[in-house]
């Protein structure tokens, strides 16, 4: 399964509601390849998440009804097994992608142990305020 590669790490940290936080450029020209990317990028940094689960999830999510939120960005989100904390996979496309019907240059990925509907919450806040900030 071929991915895009992230072209820059831009940061690691902590989002305000205290979930961790990754942000990278990305190079991809599918919504699928930006989906694979964030979820090979997530189970190399954490083994035991399953990379084919995560990607899984978010594509089953999509299939229900797009992310896409306006603006050029979209919100994709799962409860994944063996993550141990939530986490905010801040993207951002180097060009836009089809994403549903719409154009995507950001891509603000809430990803949340599974039983913990809880920390959607607390990631939906802190990606409204990134998406704000911008």
């Amino acid at each position: 399964m071929a991915h895009a590669v992230p072209t820059s790490q831009i940061s690691l940290g902590f989002t305000d509601s205290g979930a961790d936080l990754e942000t990278f450029k990305l190079r991809a020209s599918t919504q699928s390849e930006v989906l694979g990317s964030v979820a090979s990028t997530l189970s190399s940094r954490c083994p035991r998440v399953d990379e084919r689960a995560v990607l899984t999830a978010l594509a089953a999510r999509e299939r229900e009804e797009s992310s896409h939120v306006g603006d050029g960005i979209a919100l994709p989100h799962a409860s994944v097994d063996g993550l141990d904390a939530p986490l905010l996979i801040d993207v951002s496309l180097e060009r836009p992608v089809l994403w549903g019907r719409d154009q995507v240059s950001r891509c603000m990925v809430l990803l949340v142990p599974r039983g913990d509907a809880a920390a959607h919450l607390g990631l939906a806040a802190d990606a409204a305020r990134r998406a704000g900030a911008r």
